[in-house]
């Protein structure tokens, strides 16, 4: 699994924000950021700019088609970061042409989209990390 969804988690709890100019990821901070973490931002640069612009692999936060119910959407944390909300870019009003999936950490969405969400109830996500702690 990549360290890019937990360095842009990281990122993230020490305010930063991670934008796109040019095809490059930018790092906008309210404060300087810690050496070790903008070492190892530079690292997972590709990573990072995959997260963020929503092309991330599937095992960056994409569900797999096991991970649907019947109508499609998410029924299960994500497997790459626990976290249990997702979104995808709406195709309002023809739901059938909507996107595929996303982690909303792993691949946060894009600012200013028209988006779906879904949120997976605590008590399955709390469930599913008892049972990743416990294997």
């Amino acid at each position: 699994m990549s360290a890019a969804p937990d360095v842009l988690a990281r990122l993230r709890d020490a305010g930063a924000e991670v934008v796109i100019r040019g095809g490059r990821p930018i790092l906008r901070a309210p404060a300087p950021l810690p050496t070790e973490l903008l070492a190892e931002a530079k690292a997972h640069r590709d990573e990072l700019l995959a997260l963020v612009t929503g092309k991330a692999e599937a095992s960056s936060g994409t569900p797999a088609p096991s991970m649907l119910d019947a109508a499609g959407n998410p029924q299960v944390p994500c497997p790459a970061c626990g976290c249990g909300q997702w979104w995808r870019l709406s195709a309002f009003p023809e739901r059938r042409l909507a996107g595929a999936w996303h982690c909303r950490r792993c691949a946060p969405p894009p600012i200013n989209m028209f988006i779906d969400g879904a949120t997976i109830p605590a008590e399955v996500t709390a469930r599913a990390e008892r049972e990743g702690a416990a294997a």
